[in-house]
């Protein structure tokens, strides 16, 4: 019997628990890797250097509540570079 990925179970668990959304919800640092396709020493840069979703640390490990990792994914969110730009620019224009 074939042995499944790690980074496939993954997904299927991500994808079995999201349709029942709590915010209360932990996961761990491969299921927030899996969920933002973030590399795990990324994301562990990020934690050092206080960026990325707010960490939970419990008993030497590394949590993040879901409603934390999709709330900094939908604040970095662009409709595209050049809307960017244009907000950019207009937020210049104003100062």
């Amino acid at each position: 019997m074939a042995k499944t990925p790690a980074k496939k179970r993954i997904s299927d668990t991500l994808r079995s628990r999201l349709p029942d959304f709590d915010k209360h919800m932990l996961l761990s640092e491969l299921e927030v890797c899996e969920l933002t396709g973030t590399p795990r020493g990324t994301l562990s840069r990020w934690r050092c250097s206080g960026k990325g979703p707010t960490p939970v640390k419990m008993e030497g490990s590394v949590r993040y509540y879901l409603s934390d990792v999709l709330k900094y994914v939908a604040e970095r969110r662009q409709s595209s570079v050049r809307a960017s730009m244009e907000d950019l620019h207009v937020a210049q224009t104003k100062r």
